[in-house]
């Protein structure tokens, strides 16, 4: 019997019903002066308080009928004669006693019963009803959906550059990106960036197709007197949010604002930093709940000595503030550069610290409220100059995977990952190198897809820095070769990596046509 959900509800009206209709008796039944010859005597017609009998000439009370058939999928309820519970099942067409209503359902008749969110996991496995090609099992193709029900979308797939890249700035001014998002409803991506063509730096908006090409003209999300910077975007399923640093009140501070698909302000933007100091480099995750916003702040310089740390800001999904913010690192070294991700029931923070002398990649875990549940970790070696920059994190496989820059004992600069297991806890992995040698490789990006991570990275291996792409399993092995992503004259660099539908979305900085222009490439699905 179910016990909680829509189960429940069901149950305790069928209850209430039943319990009006056959209470169970607790007296002798003497129906003619408390005489009786057999157990038809001492019958009262009503079948869920048990059978009742005839001993020693007087009528006993039965025992009333337990109908819970163990099945965590079905209602169970005991009815009456003609006092079903008028749903045109077997009480209704004359059954009496225990009937057991199965809460199941295969929509699509594929065999696998639809996964209902009220009941328990084991009532129901296909986690698409509505589609006959979804069910556990299924084979997996490259679709940008879950077929197999595995809880991971295309693994398996591989991917090859679509050798195509679209200019989305035009000013003579230095432009760079701040993020990238996929409306899978309106079957879009969403660009921010910043650029100076306005005399201070602004920050724009831009939808695109799904090929990359601007489905509207740019929009301008600030537009003060200070410069404004940044622009981590996230889609939540119903609409953008973006957070920035902007010094429109003197100091960089932290804001933020919801938008509609078509970038416009949902409400006025939201100042969501007031200390003194500098509030910078942002970065925004949406739970599927709340907004969780980490960025480095300088509001604890110890005696005139700039001392950044890491905080943290949770907004729920209207964009009002929860609680104050939340320091999250407290050493007298600079703390910078963060990056966050969503685990399974944590986030994850890496970051940038020169505690000890030594400038090297940090990490630590909070629960979904900014309670710490880590210690700081320390996930770079010191090595070379020990000179480590870009932080970026994934949750992926049951672990978050940290990738990082940083320079070699040779002098060039290298990609190295960790991976830190959470689910279960355990030591951490690594470092591995994923990239480099004898080439400088830079700004990594990292996306975690299906079953494998996607890792896109600038390389200088033919001269200028040009794009590439790597395939890695959560183990950090790498499972398909380098593939060249975009490659133009002049540098490619800090590609940015967004899953959309069928197809990764790539979003860079290049100077191919001698300025620093914002451009859009896609890794298309190629298999399975």
């Amino acid at each position: 019997m179910t016990s909680g959900g829509r189960g429940a509800s069901l149950g305790a009206a069928w209850i209430a019903m039943v319990i009006g209709a056959c209470g169970a008796r607790t007296g002798v039944i003497d129906p003619d002066a408390g005489q009786c010859v057999t157990d038809d005597d001492c019958d009262d017609t009503r079948a869920c308080n048990g059978v009742e009998r005839c001993v020693e000439g007087r009528c006993r009370a039965g025992v009333a009928l337990a109908c819970d058939d163990d099945d965590p999928c079905t209602v169970d309820e005991c009815v009456e004669p003609g006092g079903g519970a008028g749903d045109g099942g077997a009480a209704d067409a004359g059954a009496s006693g225990c009937v057991h209503h199965v809460l199941r359902e295969d929509a699509d008749e594929d065999g696998f019963d639809g996964v209902m969110s009220d009941l328990p996991a084991v009532c129901g496995d296909d986690c698409d009803d509505s589609d006959p090609t979804v069910f556990p099992g299924a084979p997996e193709r490259c679709n940008g959906r879950d077929d197999d029900c595995d809880g991971q979308v295309d693994e398996g797939a591989s991917y090859m550059p679509e050798g195509r890249d679209v200019r989305l700035t035009f000013d003579d001014t230095p432009s760079s990106y701040g993020g990238l998002a996929w409306n899978p409803s309106a079957e879009s991506w969403a660009a921010t960036y910043w650029d100076y063509g306005g005399g201070s730096a602004d920050v724009s908006f831009v939808e695109l197709e799904p090929t990359g090409e601007p489905r509207a003209p740019p929009m301008l999300l600030t537009n003060d007197s200070g410069d404004a910077f940044g622009a981590n975007i996230v889609w939540t399923g119903r609409e953008h949010a973006v957070v920035w640093q902007d010094r429109r009140d003197g100091d960089y501070e932290v804001y933020f604002n919801r938008l509609a698909p078509d970038g416009a302000k949902l409400a006025p933007d939201l100042r969501v930093t007031y200390a003194p100091g500098w509030s910078i480099n942002t970065s925004l995750a949406w739970t599927g709940a709340e907004f969780v916003i980490a960025w480095q702040d300088g509001r604890d310089e110890v005696e005139a000595i700039e001392n950044y740390e890491i905080y943290l800001a949770f907004l729920d999904r209207d964009g009002f503030e929860i609680g104050d913010d939340i320091r999250l690192t407290h050493d007298l070294a600079n703390s910078e550069s963060p990056a966050i991700a969503i685990g399974a029931d944590e986030i994850g923070v890496a970051f940038l610290d020169g505690r000890g002398g030594a400038q090297r990649i940090w990490f630590v875990t909070t629960d979904m409220q900014g309670a710490r549940t880590s210690e700081d970790l320390p996930v770079s070696v010191v090595a070379g100059s020990s000179r480590t920059r870009d932080p970026v994190v994934v949750w992926a496989d049951g672990a978050f995977v940290v990738a990082w820059e940083q320079e070699s004992l040779a002098g060039d600069t290298d990609i190295l990952a960790a991976r830190i297991p959470r689910a279960p806890v355990g030591p951490i992995e690594g470092p591995t190198v994923l990239a480099g040698g004898e080439s400088f490789a830079r700004g990594p990006s990292l996306l975690s897809n299906g079953d494998r991570l996607v890792l896109a990275y600038a390389d200088d291996r033919g001269g200028d820095f040009d794009l590439w792409a790597a395939v890695y399993d959560p183990g950090l092995t790498r499972i398909a070769p380098d593939v060249l992503v975009s490659s133009a004259p002049g540098d490619g660099v800090y590609p940015f990596l967004r899953r959309g539908g069928t197809a990764i979305g790539v979003l860079f900085n290049d100077q191919r046509d001698g300025n620093w222009e914002v451009y859009f490439t896609r890794l298309l699905c190629a298999g399975p």
